[in-house]
Parts: structure tokens; C-alpha cells; sequence
């Protein structure tokens, strides 16, 4: 079963599930939908919020929503909701930082940190002299710096 969490709270019974995952890609993108009773307004997400993913009672995504509709008649109430995980932060972001002699590992943990992105670094990485960025997608130039430019 799929279940969001949001605010401590669990909403289940999704009828429609799609979770697109890759490892050349740096986020998730997720999309949910639900019909619901006539009336029933119950589930208090907006643009931006923050949702877990649970399948089966495990983790698979914390997402952030970039859309959701809603549709409502007389005899039906349907959501549809599509976001993408946190690691969204670091291609719509622009960010300015300069730093030096740094393990590549640590830049990027830095850049994370500060959208609040997880990060698990898993290799040794090489030390970088100087590492600058104006106004940049922290994704872009952390890929660009891994390419060595």
C-alpha cells in the first residue's frame, strides 16, 4: 500500500502511483491520485509542502509538491498531486558560495545542507583548489566541478 505523510499524518488508498526513479537523475518525480467521497476535504497539502512516501510502510521518497488539482462535483472529488523529491533544491536553485581546498564530498554536502537535501557520500573524493559559483544551480556546477572544469 502507498501512503504520503504529511504533518504526522498518514493518508492511504491511492488509486494511481507513479514513482520515476534513475540514477542519472538527481530527483525523483512522483504522481498521485485519489477519488474520494462527495464533501470530503482531508487532505491539507498546498504547493511546496513537504510529503513523505511511504510503500508498504517504508520510505520510498520525501517529495516537495509542485502541482496539485483538484476536481469536485456533485458525485465526486478527485486529487491529483505530482512533485519531486527534495534533490529538486539544487537544479531550481541559483546560489552564490566560494570556497577553498575542499574535498569535492564536502562542497557538495555543504550545497545540500543548506537546501536541506539528504546526502550519503559513499566514495573518497579529490580535493578542490578553489570552488566558486555566482548566482548558479548548484547542481550544474557541482557536476561541472566533478568533470573537472
Amino acid at each position: 500500500m502507498v501512503e504520503i505523510q504529511f504533518d504526522g499524518v498518514k493518508y492511504g488508498y491511492w488509486q494511481t502511483v507513479e514513482i520515476h526513479a534513475s540514477v542519472d537523475d538527481l530527483c525523483a518525480s512522483i504522481q498521485l491520485g485519489i477519488s474520494l467521497p462527495p464533501g470530503t476535504d482531508v487532505l491539507p497539502l498546498s504547493k511546496n509542502s513537504v510529503v513523505s512516501v511511504l510503500v508498504d510502510g517504508l520510505l520510498a521518497a520525501t517529495m516537495r509538491v509542485d502541482d496539485m488539482r483538484r476536481r469536485k462535483s456533485a458525485s465526486s472529488h478527485n486529487v491529483s498531486i505530482e512533485g519531486r523529491s527534495l534533490g529538486r533544491e539544487l537544479i531550481d536553485c541559483q546560489y552564490s558560495a566560494k570556497l577553498s581546498n575542499l574535498k569535492l564530498a564536502e562542497i557538495v554536502k555543504r550545497l545540500c545542507d543548506t537546501f536541506k537535501v539528504p546526502l550519503k557520500v559513499l566514495v573518497e573524493t579529490v580535493v578542490v583548489p578553489d570552488f566558486a559559483m555566482q548566482c548558479e544551480s548548484a547542481f550544474k556546477r557541482a557536476d561541472q566541478c566533478r568533470a573537472g572544469g
